[in-house]
């Protein structure tokens, strides 16, 4: 199985067969990657690292991804030492990166960027977040750590919580959560919910079982629980923020988890603000910083499929 050559703009655009067949690839870099081995199956590619908006923990991992796999990278984070920032056309530049990569993974503020990146390149595109829309990689890797985590994948009790209506991750992860066959719980201000257009295409999709239910009421039954911020960079209007975010009620902390499982697994995208007490953080609830232990090996294997790289 290979997605050579595919560009990745929405999370829908894995099937299971090749989620399982990315787990399996990122199985077999993890253990090479915990090893120090570099493997030297990408010597002769380049990929470019197009960051529109801030990142770190997407960006590095790729650029520290291609340099295991043997290649190399070349990009800038903003726009102000590329030629944009003298007034060059978006699609014209990425016409001229192209012919510099084999590959663009792009970050974006603006919804739908990435896939007018794809439009014009001859090179493959992988979407890493565009505005409030997708960050369809990013569930893989949370998929992995679940796995690795937890032990299983599918028919567990998976939270998401927090800002549901503009957290890209939560957008992309709702797919493959229930493409393994787990039971979705939305816990979020009601108007910071899960998009109706969303919740409608995984139900049909996927036939998922999708629930709503209060913070105490889901930490109660949690397998995993998926917490994103409300972040203040995501409103428009600062008061709006400040009306949910003075809450609390979409925090956790050890108060509201005391009725939560022993085996219950925390996991978050991070940069953390205050939707995640350090009291976790030293728990055995703590998945948040482990997880990305597994960040290069999942996009080691994301990089050697697209590409069309030899591997097992």
């Amino acid at each position: 199985m290979s997605l050579k050559g595919r560009d990745i703009m929405h999370a829908r655009d894995f099937s299971k067969d090749e989620c399982d067949y990315i787990l399996d690839l990122t199985d077999y870099f993890h253990s090479q990657y915990k090893r120090k081995e570099l493997n030297k199956i990408a010597v002769d590619k380049i990929i470019a690292l197009l960051f529109f908006e801030p990142s770190t923990r997407t960006s590095f991992a790729f650029e520290a991804a291609i340099q295991h796999l043997g290649g190399g990278s070349i990009g800038e984070s903003g726009v102000e030492a590329t030629s944009y920032k003298k007034g060059e056309s978006f699609t014209d530049g990425i016409r001229m990166v192209d012919k510099f990569c084999d590959l663009i993974v792009m970050r974006h503020p603006e919804q739908g960027a990435p896939q007018r990146a794809a439009e014009v390149a001859d090179v493959p595109v992988i979407n890493c977040g565009d505005g409030n829309s997708q960050h369809p990689t990013q569930p893989l890797l949370e998929l992995y750590a679940i796995k690795k985590l937890r032990g299983d994948v599918s028919g567990l009790n998976v939270v998401l919580m927090g800002d549901l209506k503009h957290m890209r991750v939560d957008h992309s992860i709702v797919y493959t959560l229930a493409m393994y066959g787990n039971h979705v719980i939305y816990v979020s201000p009601p108007e910071l919910t899960m998009p109706e257009e969303i919740t409608n295409e995984v139900k049909t999709r996927y036939h998922a079982k999708i629930s709503a239910m209060d913070p105490p009421e889901a930490l109660e039954i949690a397998d995993v629980v998926y917490i994103t911020p409300i972040a203040k960079r995501r409103f428009e209007d600062p008061k709006e923020y400040e009306k949910f975010a003075s809450l609390g009620t979409y925090n956790i902390n050890m108060k509201t988890l005391q009725k939560a499982k022993k085996d219950l697994l925390v996991l978050a995208p991070l940069p953390r603000y205050e939707e995640v007490s350090t009291e976790l953080d030293s728990t055995s609830y703590q998945g948040y910083f482990k997880m990305y232990e597994y960040a290069v090996p999942s996009k080691m294997a994301i990089l050697s499929t697209v590409l069309g790289l030899d591997t097992p």
